[in-house]
């Protein structure tokens, strides 16, 4: 969404942002904030940042937005801003930044980051000079691991035997509860009837489930610093469930790239409220060139193209062109969708229903966990354990519309569909 490319033109792998130069968006890819800005736009970014911190550039404010409050990681603590993964090294790295520096009055005050990201955004709209267009980006940290919730919110949810589903409801109640007030703070000030809102996730739940939560009692000298002695569902103990798509985050089955959409807000003509988009394939992509075009902004990007920087700062390299389409005509009138093609990555390819595998090519997450995953039977297990691997050639055919679990595959009764996807996968492939 911040670039306007497929993932298979960025990025491909998980990576951390600190750690690997490969987890950073590339500097010479204009960022959504840039071609806002552009515009004209007063941009904000709050919540989980994750595209690239290792050098200064790389920070929101950098790269096109003119405040900032989160974090830059992947995962905190929620209450002390505590880096989840560096408790595992005995560390005590906390990740919580305000602007151009650390949130010191913020982290470790007894509040849940969540919480302060709400209020640092209706702080944004009850100041924002309304004669100049706003642009305002909330990336949740919630319901991403470690999972965590204040109490209130998980004891809406006691009569479920699974903690851990307990305490991941209870961060998609919060964070449901925050989007409803910064939707009335928007219609307080007025500003609603010109607003599109586009609520977006970024991948399927984590269905793993090898770990059980725990109970933080301030027995651990570090975790003592979080602040809040609770219930805390570690990664390997999540609540989500995908069902019926199988598979989840980590996965190229549908669950875990198929996701949970809506779009709202006073510019969505009245014949379209309340109506589902059924007419083809919206990328997160697309959000890009769909509002730079809204904005007045090309989307075209100049600064890739000429390549004045390098992502490793040595030498020029080139960057893809913007793989974002215009979904506007899409979504506000019903016009069907100009994508009919994803190229997910190296191995899979979807155009229309289909959806592409190669032989021997082998997807993790390979599971269909039911309607409930987290229910107190759940099995413990590996998710490197649970792996498919495409035995057919030329490869693997599932039809995603009337197939969503993806049981089936087709390749042999739809061997010349087969054979066309594997060109086109081939083809993009040497892009």
């Amino acid at each position: 969404m911040m670039t306007g490319r497929l993932p298979v033109h960025v990025l491909e792998e998980f990576s951390p942002a600190c750690g690997d130069e490969a987890g950073a968006v590339p500097l010479n890819m204009t960022t959504l904030g840039d071609k806002l800005s552009q515009a004209g736009y007063m941009t904000h970014f709050v919540g989980k940042w994750d595209n690239g911190a290792r050098y200064w550039d790389m920070l929101p404010l950098n790269r096109g937005f003119r405040s900032f409050l989160g974090i830059l990681n992947k995962g905190t603590y929620s209450y002390s801003g505590i880096e989840y993964k560096s408790v595992q090294k005995n560390d005590d790295l906390i990740d919580f930044w305000d602007n151009w520096g650390p949130a010191r009055t913020l982290a470790n005050d007894g509040v849940n980051q969540e919480h302060h990201f709400r209020d640092r955004m209706l702080s944004i709209l009850r100041t924002h000079d309304a004669s100049r267009p706003l642009y305002m980006h909330y990336s949740a940290r919630s319901p991403h691991s470690p999972h965590q919730a204040p109490h209130e919110y998980i004891n809406k949810y006691d009569t479920l035997s699974s903690t851990s589903r307990r305490v991941y409801m209870a961060m998609v109640t919060m964070t449901d509860e925050i989007i409803g007030h910064v939707v009335e703070a928007f219609k307080t000030r007025g500003l609603w009837r010109n607003t599109l809102m586009v609520f977006s996730s970024d991948n399927g739940g984590v269905i793993d489930v090898n770990k059980a939560c725990y109970q933080m009692d301030g027995s651990d000298a570090l975790l003592e610093a979080e602040g809040f002695h609770g219930t805390v569902c570690p990664y390997s103990a999540s609540g989500a469930s995908n069902w019926p798509l199988m598979g989840g985050k980590f996965s190229f089955f549908e669950g875990g790239i198929r996701v949970a959409a809506f779009v709202s807000g006073g510019l969505i003509p009245k014949a379209m409220r309340g109506t589902t988009i059924s007419k083809g394939i919206i990328h997160i992509a697309d959000w890009y060139t769909t509002f730079c075009r809204l904005a007045g902004v090309d989307e075209f990007d100049a600064k890739g193209n000429v390549s004045e920087l390098s992502f490793e700062r040595k030498g020029d390299k080139s960057v893809p062109p913007v793989d974002g389409l215009d979904m506007w005509p899409t979504i506000s009138r019903g016009a069907y969708s100009p994508r009919v093609e994803i190229h997910v990555n190296s191995d899979v390819f979807i155009s229309h229903r289909w959806k592409f595998v190669r032989n021997k090519a082998v997807i993790k997450v390979a599971e269909r966990p039911g309607p409930m995953l987290s229910n107190a039977s759940s099995p413990f297990t590996d998710r490197t354990l649970r792996e498919f691997t495409c035995e057919s050639l030329p490869g693997c055919l599932f039809d995603v519309l009337d197939d969503a679990s993806e049981y089936y595959d087709l390749c042999n009764t739809h061997q010349s569909v087969c054979d066309d996807l594997r060109g086109r996968l081939e083809k993009a492939n040497e892009k």
